[in-house]
Formats: structure tokens, sequence, C-alpha cells
């Protein structure tokens, strides 16, 4: 059985959606800090701050954020889109990430 990488699916996604750290922070209601901490896999949120980013995220379900980790962890580029983060032309990785992450 595969593990799941919160953090990088939770990088992606925020990528994905524009958001800066502050932001999903903010509609998250936890600090900035922790959410780096999360992306930078150094904590694990509770199932509670857990379902508080997903929601932030915009996402419909626990369910969803696992589906879409599952296939971020599939496309077996993750090399990738950590590059792909720190390029200047952020609507290609929205694109990309977009298209790993459908349904």
């Amino acid at each position: 059985m595969r593990g799941y990488d919160i953090g990088l699916t939770i990088y992606a996604l925020r990528k994905s959606k524009g958001l800066s750290q502050s932001e999903l922070a903010d509609n998250a209601e936890v600090s900035q800090d922790y959410i780096s901490y999360i992306e930078l896999g150094k904590r694990n949120p509770s199932i509670k701050t857990l379902k508080q980013i997903v929601s932030a995220l915009n996402l419909s379900s626990l369910s969803s954020f696992f589906i879409a980790s599952e296939k971020i962890a599939a496309s077996n580029d993750i090399k990738l889109i950590k590059e792909l983060a720190e390029l200047e032309n952020t609507q290609l990785f929205k694109e990309i990430v977009s298209e790993i992450t459908k349904n």
C-alpha cells in the first residue's frame, strides 16, 4: 500500500489554485508557519486540521483530497511538480497540476 504525501498534495493543490501559504492558512484558520511545516513534511495535521485545509482548498471532501494525492503520487513527476512551482509562469504550473489531478 502506497503512503500519501499530504504535504506535497497540499503544496500542489495550493499552487494550482494560486494561493499563497498565508492565504491558505487564513482560510483554513491555521498559521502560515504550520502550513509551511506540513508542506515540508515536518508536521502532520490532525484530521480536524486537514478537513479545514481541504475546505480552504475548495475540495468537496477528504476523499477528493486523497484521490488527488494518489494521482499526484502516480504521476511520478514529484520532482517536476516542485521545480515547476519555482517557474515564473504559474499558469503552466496550474495547467499541469490540473491535468494530473483530473478525476
